[in-house]
């Protein structure tokens, strides 16, 4: 049977314990290959998703994944300097990735 499967970024909440400022999600890319599937490039603030804390995370990918498979992940992230300000430059964003996978 196929699991569904989302792939976030759970943004950190504690950024003055890295001694950083935070950088708007709306600066940051990404791309995404999920087994053979290529994802993105996107923006990361174009699909978000609460999860049962109502923490807001940013999708990675959401979808499908045959029972008793592997599945291979790599996640870039980049910023757009195109639309990044001087005044942003010297800010971070922090995250982890996480995977759910649901019945």
């Amino acid at each position: 049977k196929q699991k569904k499967i989302i792939i976030v970024i759970k943004e950190i909440d504690n950024y003055p314990k890295y001694n950083v400022k935070r950088l708007e999600p709306k600066y940051v890319k990404y791309q995404a290959t999920i087994g053979d599937n290529l994802v993105g490039p996107a923006m990361l603030n174009d699909n978000t998703w609460s999860d049962e804390n109502g923490k807001v995370n940013y999708v990675i990918y959401d979808g499908v994944v045959p029972a008793k498979s592997k599945l291979d992940v790599t996640v870039t992230l980049y910023l757009d300097y195109s639309i990044l300000y001087n005044s942003e430059q010297d800010k971070t964003f922090m995250g982890t990735v996480k995977v759910y996978v649901t019945k």
